[in-house]
């Protein structure tokens, strides 16, 4: 468990409890930050924006002679008074009551790194504070002042005149006065036509930013595009026009991806800086701080089980498993884990999963977790005749230790007759979860990764993590928080979220206590595991996540924004491209995969290196790209 950071004794006011706010006014956007500089860095004081359910709300914290004051309320509303605010530094936990006599409503919240996540209650004739079960809604959100720090990198949500919905980003640039800045616009949907509005992305030229007022340039075919707005709180709200015409169309926007890496590359050091606080907030958000469990079960329900023999291999799987014997045995486990909530409350997760075995002796291997996708189970990865989920199968006859793990949904199991049943949520009797469903399910991964480092057959150094679809969407964000994840392999998921969002996909992605675009990209997953080794998969006909043509131009995108992590690592990060749909291709039976040529000089303005781009072959398949990237880099 993270531990928040005591608030400096000297700034406390003497008057108030242990962990008092400071700061000036709670007028406006700069009132409610007035003074707030000098302040120690884990310091309440300031402006917040909340969310709770459907709600977006603005917080204000300060204390003026020695009296600790707020208020809440509503975008758009009036405000409303709080009162009984209680801060606590040593565990980073504030609550507070709004509301008039009979109506009250309480707050209790755990602050990490500007990232706020708790309860509140509903309203109530509650005049104390009560018990943690009478809190039922779940409140996310991050201080202003935490993420108005740097100028850049920052990004926006805009919604134009005609429905279109668009990316911002902007960055600095590779002067080194930091004057030089350089973005990208992407049009991701729109209202009326939702994803196939999706257009492909921009580079933009002219940028001009001071922190409040952004001006930019973005080159078309037929013209040029002026936009200028300005920035007030999380919001935007600006014009842009056509140079065609020449008439101004109003344009709005909230801030997004709040965590996100940006487009340029840093020094090593500060990369790892960015990526420990980032960790930090994204556990927080995703499991609530990613608790360790103080009590661990694993059950063998079945031991030494006999590899499953075929009968019939579907056409699509291209391993040539006929030429790797299935030397192995499976055992089918039953994990149980105990750990405690941030009020004491004592939770439990399970988890099922079968590990393959190799029948020979050799000493520590390296281990592979398999991640299924939809219908799919961790049982159903090794069988040989699988139409998808194989690569259980695959793994372990080329002798490593290969433990399925099943990835299922809180309200339905996604292969129930294999054993993968509903997993549900994480939460006390009668609340909702302050966990998001992929956090769970990352959360199982990490303490499977806990499992496997036990065992006296598992390398420690060679831990391999291998989703497709679903199970790469897991796989990445368990790889992003555990830096004891060597190798990521993913197939069939590197999306744009913000066209996902609008494309009909499962929602399974989502979060439900917070707006995941607002906070994360999944380039943001991607840099958080640089600069260990990533391979990914695309695949040319590929339309799961995008009906563009060519629906990898997306995952391009996502790529290039991520890569630039790496540094002068990036030859770590392996971009596969293969001709079949939404599936895992190995290039066995094709003599080796094909790479995207990531080097490959290009022309900013010209967007053809999105649908068009180069492809070399490295002369090696999928297994012998994982042993490579298992002997090389670091560990």
């Amino acid at each position: 468990m993270m531990e928040p950071r005591r608030l400096v004794a000297r700034l406390l006011a003497p008057a108030l409890l242990a962990g008092a706010l400071l700061s000036g006014a709670c007028s406006s956007d700069h009132a409610a930050d007035a003074g707030v500089a000098a302040l120690a860095a884990d310091s309440p004081a300031g402006r917040w924006h909340l969310q709770q359910g459907g709600r977006r709300l603005v917080l204000d914290l300060g204390a003026e002679g020695g009296r600790a004051f707020g208020e809440i309320r509503r975008e758009g509303e009036p405000a409303q008074k709080i009162e009984r605010i209680d801060w606590q530094p040593e565990t980073g936990t504030l609550s507070f009551r709004s509301g008039i006599e009979g109506h009250w409503r309480w707050y209790r919240a755990v602050l990490v790194d500007g990232v706020l996540r708790g309860r509140a209650t509903l309203l109530g004739n509650h005049s104390d504070m009560p018990a943690a079960s009478g809190f039922i809604e779940v409140v996310t959100g991050w201080h202003a002042r935490r993420f108005d720090q740097e100028r850049v990198p920052r990004s926006w949500d805009v919604q134009l005149a005609d429905g279109r919905l668009a990316r911002i980003r902007i960055d600095r640039g590779n002067d080194p006065d930091g004057t030089d800045l350089v973005g990208t616009y992407k049009v991701f949907a729109s209202r009326s036509r939702h994803s196939n509005a999706e257009e492909l992305e921009y580079a933009l030229t002219g940028i001009e930013w001071d922190g409040e007022t952004l001006r930019f340039q973005r080159a078309l075919a037929d013209g040029i595009e002026q936009f200028e707005a300005r920035a007030e709180g999380r919001r935007l709200h600006g014009r842009y026009r056509h140079d065609g015409d020449g008439r101004w169309r109003s344009l709005q926007g909230t801030r997004a991806e709040l965590l996100g890496y940006g487009l340029s590359a840093r020094m090593a050091a500060e990369r790892d800086d960015w990526q420990a606080l980032t960790r930090r907030r994204v556990a927080h958000l995703l499991m609530a701080g990613a608790p360790d469990p103080v009590d661990t079960s694993v059950q063998v329900l079945q031991a030494r089980v006999p590899a499953r023999r075929s009968r019939r291999i579907d056409e699509g799987r291209d391993d040539m498993p006929e030429q790797w014997p299935a030397n192995y045995t499976l055992d089918e486990l039953a994990f149980r884990w105990t750990f405690t909530a941030g009020d004491g409350t004592a939770l439990e997760r399970h988890a099922h999963g079968w590990i393959a075995t190799p029948a020979a002796e050799g000493g520590r291997r390296p281990a592979v977790i398999v991640l299924n996708g939809h219908a799919s189970s961790a049982w159903q990865m090794f069988d040989p005749d699988a139409w998808m989920y194989w690569y259980g199968d695959a793994f372990a006859r080329r002798g490593h230790v290969v433990l399925g793990l099943d990835v299922s949904h809180r309200d339905y199991g996604d292969d129930p007759d294999g054993g993968n049943h509903a997993h549900p949520a994480i939460s006390r009797d009668g609340q909702s979860s302050e966990w998001e469903q992929d956090g769970e399910r990352a959360w199982d991964v990490m303490r499977a990764i806990d499992y496997l480092l036990a065992r006296d057959d598992v390398d420690p150094d060679r831990i391999v993590l291998a989703g497709l679809s679903m199970g790469a969407e897991v796989a990445v964000q368990a790889a992003a928080l555990d830096t004891r994840v060597r190798l990521t392999v993913l197939g069939g998921f590197m999306p744009d979220l913000q066209v996902m969002a609008w494309n009909g996909n499962h929602e399974c992605w989502q979060w439900l206590n917070a707006d995941i675009n607002e906070y994360v990209d999944l380039s943001t997953y991607l840099a958080l595991v640089a600069p260990r080794a990533l391979i990914a998969q695309s695949a040319a006909r590929d339309f799961t996540f995008s009906r563009r043509d060519p629906p990898f131009s997306a995952d391009l995108q996502v790529a290039r924004r991520a890569r630039v992590a790496w540094n002068d690592q990036s030859s770590r990060f392996i971009h596969l491209l293969h001709d079949g749909e939404h599936s895992l291709r190995t290039g066995v039976r094709d003599g080796g995969v094909r790479a995207f040529a990531h080097d490959v000089a290009r022309v900013e303005g010209d967007p053809h290196w999105q649908t068009a781009p180069a492809t070399v072959a490295p002369g090696r398949d999928l297994f012998e790209l994982v042993e490579q990237a298992l002997d090389d880099g670091p560990r």
